[in-house]
């Protein structure tokens, strides 16, 4: 993913000016000088972000068609969706980017971006592909950079296009591209916060147990696609029954639990001595993980498992603070970076009371 730094001087200056620019509010000079930039450089998603919100300040009530938020047309959907095809991302980016200029939340242009970037991510995920000896390394890190700036800028689309509360589906859109792309923690995050509003999506449910064992399986360093394999083939040999042994590691686990889960039928025993383990050597982060999944799986009423997940984040809490406070020791009062630690430190501290008032009144 580029940066100012990759520039030429004079493509800096441009950026560094539009950055004045901005905190002045003057987004038409913003617009000015980073269309052309963004245009000329696809990959700065810094820009790109930048000229979105200079978009968005300069007509917020107009953002949509007719005034509708989220809505509007994309006059060149037809030319793009002929540059996409010709292999022309570079030129697509660049229309849909000239729709979004007076329309930077429209749906439509918003979604040709993201044909064009997916686009733009495809050619890399090719060039992967075919890049694959030791000599061919520069054309790899090459390669796998363009892959992650245009998934970036493909996902920073459909985040634009989820501003719009009327549009239900979008968050599920941006919650399936995440997995797509295996950025299985973000993905579960917008699947929670989906259910945070509507606690009765039961797509919504099962894509966030489905992301989280995913998760789970990506930090275990399992590949998902050798354990789909391993799933089929216990399938096809008649899904035999499994035993779970105390010594097993977490890896092993990790397995059995993911199994369960893609076949519909979750294995509690594993998830729970899973979580135990993870919480005995005080990993809270995967035993959060676990135990959520678990009180999922009981449709929140268990609780027990309710007790330890709110245990599990009072502990994840303490300890946050304990190293705040032991990083803020080793500063001089009026340093600035003890003033941000301490701001820290301070929301840290609120946010325990506030779990404990509320453990208290459940």
């Amino acid at each position: 993913m580029k940066t100012e730094k990759d520039f030429s001087p004079a493509k800096r200056a441009v950026y560094l000016k539009s950055l004045s620019a901005l905190e002045m509010g003057n987004f038409d000079l913003v617009i000015s000088l980073l269309g052309p930039l963004v245009a000329d450089e696809p990959e700065f998603l810094a820009g790109r972000r930048l000229l979105r919100e200079a978009e968005i300040g300069r007509s917020p009530a107009k953002s949509g068609f007719l005034g509708l938020s989220g809505g509007g047309l994309s006059l060149g959907r037809g030319k793009i969706k002929k540059l996409i095809e010709s292999g022309d991302w570079k030129g697509a980016m660049g229309m849909a980017e000239k729709a979004l200029e007076t329309n930077p939340r429209g749906g439509p242009a918003n979604k040709d971006l993201f044909d064009a970037a997916e686009a733009a991510a495809e050619t890399a995920r090719k060039e992967l592909k075919g890049a694959s000896d030791e000599g061919a390394k520069g054309k790899i890190d090459q390669a796998q950079k363009q892959l992650r700036a245009f998934e970036a800028i493909a996902r920073f689309a459909l985040e634009t296009i989820a501003l719009d509360p009327k549009n239900t589906s979008a968050p599920h859109e941006l919650g399936d591209y995440l997995m797509r792309i295996e950025e299985y923690d973000e993905a579960s995050k917008i699947f929670e916060e989906i259910l945070r509003k509507k606690p009765m999506d039961l797509e919504a449910r099962d894509k966030s147990k489905e992301s989280a064992a995913r998760r789970s399986m990506k930090r275990g360093g399992i590949e998902t696609s050798s354990f789909a394999q391993l799933v089929k083939q216990r399938q096809d040999a008649g899904g035999e029954d499994k035993v779970v042994s105390i010594d097993e590691s977490p890896e092993e686990l990790a397995r059995l639990v993911y199994e369960a889960h893609q076949a519909g039928a979750p294995d509690r025993e594993a998830a729970r001595k899973l979580a135990d383990i993870y919480f005995n050597t005080e990993d809270y982060d995967n035993a959060l993980e676990y135990y959520r999944y678990l009180s999922a799986l009981a449709n929140e009423t268990d609780p027990g498992l309710l007790r330890k997940v709110s245990d599990v984040e009072a502990r994840k809490l303490s300890r946050a603070i304990r190293e705040k406070e032991k990083q803020l020791s080793a500063l001089e009062p009026t340093d600035e970076k003890a003033v941000a630690l301490q701001t820290e430190l301070d929301e840290l501290s609120k946010g325990k009371i506030e779990q404990m008032l509320a453990e208290a009144r459940k």
